[in-house]
């Protein structure tokens, strides 16, 4: 039988080649990465709202977006109090 699609994900090496290409050297340079991720998937036109599981993550989020730093870089905002 002759395999005709391999994805490259489909290794045993390529989430530990993942890992180690995201890693961080600080937990500022971390910090301002989730910071650059929240500020690029919440431009928008409209006002951007955040649904809360009660969840770390979502928690993390809306922590984010709730900075005065980020606030001011959103699209639809532009720094306006919450």
């Amino acid at each position: 039988m002759t395999a005709y699609y391999k994805p490259e994900w489909d290794t045993d090496t390529y989430y530990d080649q993942l890992l180690a290409s995201q890693a961080y050297s600080t937990a500022e340079e971390c910090k301002q990465s989730l910071e650059d991720a929240v500020i690029k998937r919440c431009m928008a036109d409209v006002e951007v709202g955040l649904l809360l599981s009660g969840g770390l993550d979502s928690s993390i989020i809306g922590a984010i977006m709730a900075q005065p730093n980020v606030r001011e870089k959103l699209t639809a905002t532009h720094g306006k109090r919450l």
